[in-house]
């Protein structure tokens, strides 16, 4: 494990753009488009709604949650986004940079023996972080939380909160209340168990949701800002929950290619520790503004 300082980096490079459609046909030729939906604010029901099945007892009590509104974005975070950031912050080949802004990141950097980060499908190659050929549009995972907040606040943005990452698996304003993000068949909106391969795919290659978001259920697990709580929807206030002030674990959401149908559900949650990176398709991630 290694300690990891990440700078605010320019973000001048980055193109920014504005899509919101139903398709999740991913038009992007590798380089780093970022693409945002607005999801304008509402109130739902957050937390295990009647359509859900084998619900766990942290998905309990069901509670309105009301949420100005945000913009989010349409793909998750690719290979060739977050190595564009770890190249411009100059990020070393064991994940580790000097600056005081962000304190203390831990990073797990697998194999560097081999030049590979795990499963991770980027390389350190000739001074630079390189992806896998042909990998450029799959999802970046094994991140940290603390890697992905670094992105975030690099691109212009945040990690979503829990709320707001659910009330937009969930289709927004425009909810027809599925089980996971965009229909009742997993099929059409996810990369899981029974579809996957046992391996991420391209962003953006299933069926979007109801406002035009992508892969938010399977593919890869998404990390939220939020620590986690257990019982925290027993005392969550009503409006723009922000999660508990302190823990252990960060929120994850969203299931990965390994997940089976309850993983994927829009209101599963999921925990693990912020500096850790579980060697696989978890530590993806999309960001919120």
């Amino acid at each position: 494990m290694k300690n990891v300082i990440f700078t605010m980096a320019t973000i001048a490079t980055l193109s920014i753009g504005m899509f919101a459609t139903q398709s999740c046909s991913n038009s992007s030729d590798g380089t780093n488009d970022i693409q945002w939906i607005n999801v304008g604010g509402g109130t739902f029901e957050m937390g295990c709604t009647d359509e859900q099945f084998d619900c766990k007892s942290d998905e309990t009590p069901l509670h309105k949650v009301t949420l100005s509104s945000f913009e989010i974005t349409k793909y998750e975070i690719t290979n060739a986004q977050y190595t564009e950031f770890l190249n411009d912050i100059n990020c070393n080949s064991e994940g580790s940079y000097n600056d005081d802004e962000y304190g203390n990141v831990e990073y797990i950097t697998e194999d560097l023996e081999n030049n590979a980060w795990s499963d991770c499908q980027i390389k350190y190659s000739e001074g630079q972080f390189v992806v896998e050929s042909g990998k450029e549009n799959h999802p970046v995972m094994s991140v940290s939380w603390y890697g992905a907040n670094a992105f975030a606040k690099w691109a212009g943005g945040r990690l979503p909160r829990e709320a707001e990452w659910e009330f937009a698996a969930r289709g927004g304003n425009q909810s027809q209340n599925y089980i996971y993000s965009g229909s009742d068949n997993l099929n059409e909106v996810a990369w899981y168990y029974d579809n996957s391969d046992d391996r991420t795919h391209e962003v953006g290659q299933k069926q979007a949701n109801e406002i035009g978001i992508c892969d938010m259920s399977g593919n890869v697990m998404e990390w939220c800002h939020d620590w986690y709580g257990e019982n925290y929807y027993s005392n969550s206030p009503k409006n723009n929950p922000q999660g508990p002030s302190s823990g252990d674990e960060r929120v994850l959401r969203g299931g990965y290619t390994a997940s089976d149908v309850n993983r994927c559900r829009v209101s599963k949650r999921e925990r693990y520790s912020p500096g850790n990176t579980y060697n696989g398709e978890f530590g993806g991630f999309r960001i919120a503004r």
